[in-house]
């Protein structure tokens, strides 16, 4: 075969290797990481705790050990909600830096909860205190395909996020699905039992959800979900939710 006939075959090959290549591409984009419990890392531990202490806030922490082994900071200077864009930005950067090895929120306590009191002050907590209080870390598991495709929406201002809502009960098992536009409260009538939420973007999905309509009143949790991540159950009644990137 002649030098150009080589040619030939070679560009007409090229629309489909370029084809597969998209393809494959689109694929990866399209899959999420999903996490699940390992023991505590006492590095990752520490990590967490001076970044928290580095901020100069008064913090507490206590661990969800019912629900995953989650640590939970709280405020401990004054009853308050949390709030990730000014007072407690540097702690949501510190959530952000560890949201792959431990699992993570913070709580408002403009109603102390039972679990709330139990708080420590986070300069005095310990490895050795969270293993015994039921804190566990956190590992990739896998990934699987993101149940909504990426928006191709580009602005801020229009990205979206995917909703998994149980009214059933714990575990996020018999779930409804739904897409929401970032940035505004949404919410419905009648409880959900239990709330996951899915990031199919590249930045950090904050969240917060509350057990009021509205987005109103206090007892509000925020957390925040990596990118390209499935994040984890709240088994929490929830009747509104705000998140944005």
């Amino acid at each position: 075969m002649y030098p150009s006939a080589f040619l030939a075959l070679a560009l007409s090959s090229l629309p489909l290797l370029v084809s597969a290549a998209a393809a494959d591409t689109a694929v990866a984009d399209n899959m999420l990481t999903f996490f699940g419990p390992t023991a505590l890392n006492s590095q990752a531990a520490y990590t967490f705790l001076d970044c928290v202490n580095a901020t100069g806030a008064e913090y507490g922490l206590f661990v969800e050990a019912n629900s995953g082994g989650a640590l939970v900071v709280v405020p401990m200077d004054q009853p308050r909600r949390i709030d990730f864009d000014t007072t407690d930005a540097a702690l949501a950067q510190c959530i952000e830096a560890s949201n792959n090895v431990l699992f993570l929120s913070a709580e408002s306590t403009v109603t102390t909860s039972a679990s709330q009191k139990g708080a420590v002050a986070v300069e005095g907590v310990t490895f050795d205190w969270l293993v015994a209080q039921g804190a566990l870390g956190k590992q990739a598991m896998g990934t699987r395909p993101a149940t909504s495709s990426l928006s191709k929406r580009t602005t801020l201002a229009t990205q979206t996020y995917s909703a998994y809502l149980d009214s059933s009960g714990k575990g996020c098992v018999n779930h409804d699905h739904h897409t929401y536009e970032e940035k505004e409260c949404h919410g419905v009538r009648q409880q959900y039992k239990s709330v996951r939420f899915e990031n199919t973007h590249g930045g950090s999905l904050h969240m917060e959800i509350w057990p009021h309509h509205d987005c109103k009143k206090g007892d509000s949790k925020s957390f925040v979900v990596s990118g390209k991540v499935v994040g984890e159950c709240y088994n929490r009644d929830t009747y509104s939710w705000d998140g944005h990137y």
